[in-house]
């Protein structure tokens, strides 16, 4: 139970993601001096690129296990977010 525990989490935090991105739209809009039109895009081609990882993550999942997949997936994220959030010199 505690397993399927976790794993919800972890969903309710990559959806939580997805959601996030929406607040993101005009930072990223003033941030880059861009219409939001324009910065709509990056958006978009962030939620296309997920929703096509998931037709890799499902094969993989079968075929390595899926709990192994999960985390090897959000131990990846987990360390693009730290180093997202790093300071530049």
């Amino acid at each position: 139970m505690k397993l399927f525990g976790a794993l919800f989490v972890a969903a309710a935090m990559s959806m939580a993601s997805m959601r996030a991105c929406d607040a993101l739209l005009p930072v990223l809009s003033a941030d880059f001096d861009v219409p939001v039109g324009v910065a709509a895009r990056s958006i978009s081609a962030f939620v296309l690129a997920y929703g096509v990882m998931q037709l890799v993550f499902g094969p993989l999942g079968d075929r390595f296990g899926k709990l192994r997949v999960v985390a090897v997936a959000l131990t990846a994220c987990s360390v693009a977010n730290v180093m997202a959030a790093s300071p530049r010199p």
